[in-house]
């Protein structure tokens, strides 16, 4: 009977410690690579957060600078006298308007038209206006450029700002572009010639009167509206008379039919009218002796009546108030007088649309922001 060799395995030739060596080689490895991934993931989220970092800083130079932008352009539309570009015709010089707006952005901001590459100034968001107002981000201060570049792009105005964020050796650079849409700045708002309570004491930048056309009347008068409170007519007869000249503010012999459209009230002084006006504001005054008359129709709801001597009034009057001093006897001859406003002054006619140019709705476009 054969008695069976047990063979166990013995480290008399260092299987044992190839084995540990093996493990301990592919452990290291193992771990050098978890390493290595680890250390290039915190470079490469570092390197994204200074990124970002830029970016924010360029984009929030844009937006600071944009909201200044913005109140200029809003300044220079209020600061603009509308009333030098009404023409002959009654139309608005709208290419004029939009001249002198651009004209205005460009000595504000310059001369230089797409120049993406010139930085004229150092902006900070930081109350001390100094680079270090910035929060350091790896021991270095932020800093950031900007340039508004003015330029026409077909009919619009374009303001564009570009912004360059830099910390360190990296940098970013965003535009943002704000694009004035010139027909909101210069908006011609045509309605019905109806003057209520609701809007009788709006303020227009610029009202231009229509031309009226009763059934029965044509021709009407073509009006240019004069900013002038008082209006001295000359010691003669007129016939419907109408503003001819707005630097002079005289009235000239016409014979045409329909109301002339007053904005601030006249006065009339030794001598007789025979016509229909509309007084949007200011008084309707009458001076003189006898030969002070009117004859005709006199719409004001909102003005007030004045006759200081012996004016004769022989028409309708539509006021709010009524008045007569200077020692005179007042006559009201053949007249209708109505102290009261009505909603609808004018009934029974047909005109134009009266325009007025008016800022309405957004003032302008601003394109989203962009990096370049």
């Amino acid at each position: 009977m054969k008695r069976s060799k047990n063979r166990y395995f013995s480290n008399d030739h260092g299987y044992s410690l190839l084995i540990t060596l093996f493990a301990l080689v592919l452990l290291s490895i193992l771990g050098m690579s978890i390493l290595t991934v680890s250390g290039n993931t915190l470079k490469n989220t570092s390197n994204e957060r200074i990124d970002q970092a830029v970016y924010y800083i360029a984009e929030a130079t844009v937006v600071e600078k944009r909201a200044e932008v913005l109140e200029k352009i809003k300044a220079i539309r209020d600061g603009i006298n509308y009333n030098n570009y009404i023409l002959k015709d009654n139309t608005v010089d709208i290419e004029g308007i939009k001249t002198e707006i651009f004209n205005r952005l460009k000595d504000e901001y310059g001369n230089v038209e797409n120049n993406f590459e010139r930085f004229n100034s150092t902006f900070n968001l930081g109350s001390g206006g100094s680079s270090s107002s910035f929060s350091l981000i790896n021991n270095v201060a932020p800093t950031a450029e900007f340039d508004i570049n003015v330029y026409k792009d077909g009919e619009e105005i374009v303001c564009q700002i570009i912004a360059n964020g830099q910390i360190d050796n990296k940098e970013r650079q965003v535009l943002q572009s704000i694009k004035i849409n010139s027909n909101t700045i210069i908006n011609v708002i045509e309605e019905d010639f109806i003057i209520n309570e609701s809007n009788g004491g709006s303020d227009p930048i610029v009202q231009i009167a229509p031309k009226f056309e009763f059934p029965t009347q044509t021709n009407a008068p073509s009006i240019i509206i004069a900013n002038n409170s008082t209006i001295a007519h000359p010691a003669s007869t007129l016939v419907n008379p109408k503003f001819v000249d707005e630097a002079k503010k005289w009235i000239e012999f016409a014979k045409t039919k329909g109301f002339t459209i007053i904005t601030n009230g006249f006065t009339i002084s030794n001598t007789t009218i025979n016509g229909s006006y509309f007084v949007l504001n200011g008084d309707v005054v009458m001076n003189g002796n006898k030969s002070t008359k009117f004859i005709g129709t006199i719409i004001a709801p909102f003005s007030n009546i004045k006759i200081n001597g012996n004016a004769d009034l022989c028409g309708t009057i539509v006021a709010n108030g009524y008045s007569a001093s200077g020692g005179g006897n007042a006559s009201i001859s053949c007249s209708s007088l109505s102290l009261e406003p009505i909603e609808n002054p004018i009934p029974d006619y047909k005109s134009d649309p009266i325009k007025q140019i008016n800022i309405t709705g957004e003032l302008w476009t601003v394109q989203p922001i962009r990096e370049i």
